[in-house]
């Protein structure tokens, strides 16, 4: 099957998300044209059940086969792995080491990340994705400057060769989008100041944010030279706690007409009835605002 080659669809999952990974392939069927491929990676040992969610423009692949050192998942755990070198590795930092392998998956120009705790409700602008060539990125000026954001901060400067220092913006968002080329240069880049293998160099880090990171590659080494424009909409409602659920109910918050996805964040632990009861409503929210919005 030929695909578009501007945009790919990138998704890092595992076991425990399987519910959600499903619910999110069944709202890509429905808005977004099959002619983006989606691309699932997951554990060697989950890849049996996700296979029922592959079709001919969605594949699913195990982790160890795309990534770019042998690497073990710990028995009777998902949280941990070891690399090749006997490091372990927390499946958090893991799933990170996923998403910067992406490249290695597609030679799609975009690389959107796609969470299985995401849910379409729309079809993909490619004009809100691509404009004369340059690639969209989320870039949040001022956001984040302290806490944990501002250590994410510093182990990307240190990876990049850079000094540590806040680069004035946050990049951590849904429907994030790389270019393939410029991770494939930021890899290389990592590899050059290290000194050892980018996964390695990632890995062995105990705070580390790949969104940041390439973010911090774009604006504080590529600089004038990148490839893309950058936005700080979303194109996405975010539910990062309750509060934001019952504020979409109550009318305090909207979706937005750009809005073409949901997120609710897994870690909320909601049940999966509540979340697909919450999604249902919302999807027919948005329906009844994007009528009004084309009057």
């Amino acid at each position: 099957m030929q695909f578009n080659q501007d945009i790919a669809l990138f998704t890092c999952s595992y076991g425990p998300d399987f519910s959600r990974c499903r619910r999110l392939c069944a709202s890509v069927d429905k808005h977004i044209a099959s002619e983006y491929e989606h691309i699932i990676v997951v554990p060697r040992r989950d890849l049996s059940r996700f296979k029922s969610l592959a079709s001919p423009s969605r594949r699913i692949l195990s982790a160890e086969s795309l990534l770019p050192s042998v690497y073990l998942q710990l028995p009777f755990t998902d949280k941990w792995w070891i690399d090749s070198r006997g490091w372990p590795i927390r499946g958090w930092i893991m799933q990170q080491i996923i998403k910067l392998s992406s490249c290695f998956a597609t030679d799609a120009t975009l690389i959107m990340h796609v969470d299985s705790d995401i849910q379409f409700i729309k079809g993909l602008n490619p004009e809100r994705l691509i404009k004369n060539t340059r690639g969209r990125l989320n870039r949040r000026p001022g956001a984040k400057d302290s806490g944990e954001h501002l250590k994410w901060h510093h182990v990307a400067s240190n990876l990049l060769g850079l000094e540590h220092e806040y680069s004035g913006a946050d990049y951590i968002g849904p429907l994030t989008t790389w270019r393939n080329d410029h991770l494939r240069d930021l890899l290389k880049h990592i590899e050059a100041k290290s000194g050892t293998k980018w996964n390695f160099a990632v890995g062995h880090k105990l705070w580390f944010s790949e969104y940041i990171l390439y973010g911090q590659f774009i604006d504080r080494v590529l600089k004038d030279r990148h490839l893309h424009f950058t936005t700080e909409e979303y194109d996405c409602y975010c539910v990062w706690t309750e509060e934001d659920m019952v504020s979409l109910n109550n009318g305090k918050r909207a979706i937005q007409a750009t809005d073409v996805a949901i997120l609710i964040q897994s870690n909320l632990s909601l049940s999966h009835e509540l979340e697909q009861s919450f999604l249902d409503s919302s999807a027919t929210k948005a329906s009844g605002e994007a009528v009004i919005v084309s009057q």
